[in-house]
């Protein structure tokens, strides 16, 4: 894979240099440097656009002494924008106490005094690379655990609640809807944060829409899952999503807004939507209202709603027996037990654990065997082999 070095430098002389060092068969070439691509830039602003509009890069380098903007401030950016680009500061003697303190901050990996040798500037931008290597692989296994976790708590609280279960996958496609439409990157979390938005709600025993509640479920979901490593940002975002618009974000791009602030903006779009639209208003109606409403939600962020059901609409109703749903389908009616208790509302996606008990109930007589479903396409679907019958039952068992 190619990783990119961004170097920034108000020096052209300096920039050639740099670039002729870290080039492939440059100086102390090594097998590092034969898959990164070297960028200069010579402006602190336009490098700023660059990697807004065509980042991440896997390391920045920046002089400190810069016009306009300084090499810590452009590096702050540059991290606030790209969290994961790992940044490294060229600074002249004077400059050194500065560095420390942005180091010390967080905001540099490292720090470079000029003159610099080619060796040290070398082993500094590998050193740099290893660790934003570093950095991808911890932040993939997070996502990839923390979202395998959710799937299966989600699975379980709507096992308890199904119907705030079903709002909260639904404020999860507006919120995936959402990421698509504005390009956001490094937004996993803001579609965790759907996921986990009404887990104070369960917690709490209560389905009562938005607005006939206090924002006590958003505390207290904060408080619990705050306590999960990792989870204290997450936690943060939840606890926002009933906050009221900070009038000056409206004049800020949303990259460089507040990342938890932000996290909250989308959180409430997602819910005021899904409330004005649970009970079959029309979205395009739905958006009209909200965007009146400029000091609760963000309009940018509603008018991005437009389409979000335009993948739903693209699906098939089909009614179906329960022994050959498949997980992935969206159920297309309430399904209750035969005593009239909801198992699982309409809207909500099918999971794995969630088809083993239907089929369990459907065996015992207590859910019906037809199902009403949206499938991707019209096809004939044949009933899951006994084995995997046999081991969604045993999933079921224990989890209900």
């Amino acid at each position: 894979m190619i990783e990119r070095v961004l170097l920034v430098d108000d020096e052209d002389q300096l920039l050639k240099a740099y670039r002729r060092f870290l080039q492939p068969n440059g100086p102390g070439d090594d097998s590092d440097r034969r898959s990164v691509e070297i960028e200069t830039m010579s402006d602190p602003a336009a490098a700023l656009e660059r990697v807004t509009h065509h980042g991440p890069y896997a390391v920045v380098v920046s002089d400190y002494k810069m016009p306009g903007l300084d090499g810590i401030r452009f590096l702050e950016r540059v991290k606030a924008i790209h969290p994961a680009t790992v940044r490294v500061m060229l600074t002249g003697g004077a400059d050194v106490a500065s560095a420390i303190d942005a180091v010390n901050c967080g905001a540099l990996f490292r720090f470079l005094t000029k003159p610099c040798l080619p060796a040290v500037l070398v082993e500094t931008v590998g050193a740099a690379l290893r660790q934003h290597q570093l950095i991808v692989a911890e932040r993939e296994l997070l996502e990839e655990t923390v979202s395998g976790v959710v799937r299966v708590l989600m699975d379980t609280l709507t096992l308890v609640n199904p119907t705030v279960s079903t709002r909260a996958y639904r404020m999860r496609r507006c919120v995936r809807h959402m990421i698509r439409k504005l390009g956001l990157r490094d937004a996993w979390e803001l579609e965790v944060a759907a996921m986990l938005s009404q887990f104070g709600r369960v917690v709490l025993g209560t389905d009562a829409p938005a607005e006939a509640e206090g924002p006590d479920h958003a505390a207290l979901a904060q408080q619990l899952l705050g306590h999960i490593p990792r989870f204290e940002q997450l936690a943060a975002i939840i606890a926002r999503q009933s906050a009221p618009l900070d009038p000056e974000d409206l004049r800020t791009p949303f990259d460089q807004r507040d990342r938890i602030k932000f996290g909250g903006q989308v959180l409430r779009a997602a819910l005021e939507f899904e409330a004005a639209t649970a009970d079959g208003q029309p979205a395009a109606d739905a958006i009209a209202l909200l965007v009146r409403r400029p000091a609760d939600v963000d309009p940018a962020l509603i008018r991005c709603l437009s389409d979000v059901d335009a993948d739903l609409r693209a699906l098939t109703p089909r009614t179906m027996s329960s022994a050959v749903l498949r997980p992935g389908m969206i159920l297309d009616e309430d399904l209750k037990a035969a005593n009239g208790v909801l198992i699982m509302a309409r809207g909500q996606e099918v999971s794995e654990a969630m088809l083993a008990r239907m089929m369990r109930m459907a065996s015992t007589e207590w859910l019906r065997t037809q199902v009403k479903v949206l499938v991707s396409q019209v096809t004939e679907f044949e009933p899951l082999p006994p084995r995997q019958v046999a081991g969604a039952a045993a999933v079921a068992e224990g989890r209900s």
